[in-house]
């Protein structure tokens, strides 16, 4: 992914990449913080991002 980005924008140096698993609840948003019973799943996809990594003087 990283290689692919340097294709678009070679200019870009300093990069990192981020791999972001998906998960599922069959049964509706967000009931587990309710205390209720959750069966969740996960699912052969990502969220797959490239960012550019910057220092900042303080």
């Amino acid at each position: 992914m990283i290689k692919q980005f340097k294709k678009v924008f070679p200019e870009t140096t300093d990069l990192g990449a981020v791999c972001s698993p998906l998960r599922v609840c069959p049964i509706g948003a967000h009931s587990d913080f309710q205390g209720g019973k959750v069966k969740g799943m996960t699912i052969d996809a990502s969220v797959d991002m490239v960012k550019l990594l910057v220092r900042m003087a303080i």
